[in-house]
């Protein structure tokens, strides 16, 4: 397990083990993450036993009855991990995000503390109970270090012969940007609209009036908030849009000749990025989104227009693409032709059968 090479490797092994004896190998799992979460002298170990962690999520998160007190220790430890989603650190931070991730996706983030009030429950259950009602502050929490990473994360110039307008990610921080994307999207996806609500209040109030350049730090809070809207895209655009529509134009009324500022740059990323929802919940918008396209168009500034086409080709995506929305209608008409087909068949077979009876039999030779 504290392997520099192999402790990925020994991961199948443990996920096996633990599904097969989860009482032999679990505890031991549990005792070393939290040994390894008090300790910071030690970050290998600690991204060791989050890996392992990771491997047996299913076997801690299912209740056992060779281990039930197993179920009381993941709320506890997904809290803890918190501090790993460190600006200072290049690895510890991707294995926090997949660790969160992986438990995210097989518990729901709903504060049912007072499920005691209205149902029998056992001690566990009404322990885990209690636990859930820290999920606010943990997302609370869990957005404001990844504003740490977003602040600390800046466009380097290393030669002069390059513009920052051709800087690009480099490969930790687009890491970093689609490890908390995508952590904070599953977040969304499981929570309750109480755990949704703190998450867009804090999003909504960390890109409002902030300034941030749009090759680096700028990506990776785009990315926040089009995981805020694509979580619930009604109460998403309704936060989001009108505001950043306000801004743009107030920018662009304000700006001198083709010069604009960094601000509303930074809004024209944001609104690129949270347009990419089903149409459906964009057409009420887009007649307050076509204005600004009208007037971006006629601003001779590189960087605007690379950003201006991104937003017209996510914008048009999102109200062209075509995809069903209702399965059942199609599941029926392939289970009428499979039935029409088999009575096609029964009725040629009988034929078969019925024309073989008519034919004479051959004698032998």
């Amino acid at each position: 397990m504290w392997s520099n090479f192999e402790f990925l490797d020994a991961g199948f092994a443990r996920q096996n083990l633990a599904t097969l004896c989860p009482d032999l190998i679990l505890p031991t799992l549990v005792e070393r993450l939290g040994s390894s979460l008090e300790v910071v002298t030690e970050p290998h170990k600690l991204t060791a036993s989050l890996h392992s962690m990771i491997g047996v999520a299913r076997s801690l998160v299912t209740y056992s009855e060779v281990y039930p007190q197993g179920q009381l220790h993941v709320l506890p430890l997904l809290f803890a991990t918190l501090p790993g989603i460190d600006a200072n650190d290049t690895r510890k931070p991707l294995v926090t995000l997949q660790y969160i991730a992986t438990y995210a996706f097989l518990i729901p983030f709903v504060d049912f503390s007072g499920a005691a009030d209205h149902h029998k429950l056992t001690d566990q259950q009404h322990q885990i109970s209690l636990q859930s009602s820290q999920f606010s502050d943990f997302v609370a929490e869990f957005c404001d270090r990844c504003f740490s990473i977003i602040e600390n994360s800046i466009a380097l110039q290393t030669r002069s012969e390059v513009s920052t307008e051709d800087t690009n990610l480099s490969q930790e921080d687009s890491l970093n940007k689609v490890g908390m994307g995508g952590t904070l999207g599953v977040i969304l996806m499981q929570s309750s609209l109480e755990v949704y609500q703190v998450a867009s209040r804090k999003i909504h109030s960390f890109i409002s009036g902030r300034i941030l350049e749009t090759k680096v730090s700028g990506r990776m809070a785009a990315s926040l908030a089009k995981c805020v809207v694509l979580a619930r895209p009604e109460r998403g655009l309704q936060t989001f849009l009108p505001n950043i529509v306000d801004e743009i134009n107030h920018g662009l009324e304000a700006r001198t000749g083709s010069d604009i500022d960094d601000q509303t740059k930074f809004q024209i990323l944001i609104l690129s990025e949270i347009v990419c929802v089903p149409g459906r919940f964009l057409t009420p918008y887009v007649s307050r989104v076509l204005p600004v396209l009208d007037n971006l168009v006629k601003i001779d500034d590189k960087e605007v227009s690379e950003l201006t086409g991104v937003l017209i080709m996510n914008l048009l995506r999102s109200l062209t693409i075509c995809c069903p929305t209702e399965c059942k209608e199609q599941q029926q008409l392939s289970e009428n032709r499979r039935v029409q087909t088999l009575e096609c068949d029964l009725i040629l077979n009988a034929g078969e059968s019925e024309g073989a009876e008519d034919v004479p039999p051959v004698a032998p030779k």
